[in-house]
């Protein structure tokens, strides 16, 4: 899925050679033996099935391209030879709760856990048609346990962060990082032991390398 971000709405130096970007939308599947959870969901097939008011912030602001599939139906028709279904997700991770990460829950059964960061539940919750300016809606939470995410009780850092370690194992870590947004939290995903590699999920912490530089860490040449 891609993204269009219309520049006026998210450059301020207008630019007559640059006409904006398709911005890649990303859904991860995270396994440990037979425990599977998603980080984030990606955007809705029909992004006009979102709450009032966040659709017209996706028709005012971008332009979406889909394949016509959301996750779970990747999921339920992979040939692959993978072998995990939607039944099989125990979780939803948010890593926040805007429209191009949060997809659509109700698509997966009621035992799938919703797993949010600090603040996520009081912030989104009621959502519309509950509560008619709502960006989220009741359905994406209605039946299911929402488990928020609290760092401050696990005594962990990863890398200078506050951590929870998903798995307990230390394949997968959820990573406090709000500044986005409230309750932002990314995913650090272990691949091998030795030697030690990691998939590191940013979601919208950082949009782009400049934002990185120059830094009293790491200064342009």
């Amino acid at each position: 899925t891609l993204v269009y971000l219309i520049p006026k709405f998210f450059w301020e130096c207008k630019s007559a050679s640059f006409g904006g970007i398709d911005a890649p939308v990303y859904s991860f599947l995270v396994s440990n033996s037979t425990r599977h959870v998603l980080f984030d969901l990606g955007v809705r097939v029909d992004p006009t099935s979102y709450a009032p008011k966040t659709t017209k912030l996706i028709e005012d602001a971008t332009h979406v391209t889909n394949t016509g599939r959301d996750v779970r139906s990747i999921l339920d028709s992979d040939t692959s030879g993978l072998g995990v279904r939607s039944t099989d997700i125990e979780a939803i991770i948010w890593s926040h709760n805007h429209f191009d990460h949060v997809g659509d829950p109700s698509r997966f059964p009621s035992s799938t856990e919703l797993v949010v960061g600090p603040g996520v539940k009081s912030a989104s919750w009621p959502g519309y048609p509950s509560k008619i300016n709502g960006s989220l809606l009741d359905s994406d939470a209605a039946g299911r346990c929402v488990r928020e995410v609290q760092f401050a009780s696990t005594g962990l850092k990863v890398g200078g962060f506050d951590a929870f370690d998903f798995f307990s194992g230390g394949s997968f870590y959820l990573l406090d990082a709000p500044g986005h947004c409230k309750g932002h939290v990314r995913g650090l995903a272990r691949n091998s032991v030795n030697p030690p590699s990691f998939v590191f999920m940013s979601a919208d912490a950082c949009h782009h390398p400049g934002l990185l530089r120059p830094t009293a860490q790491f200064p342009l040449p």
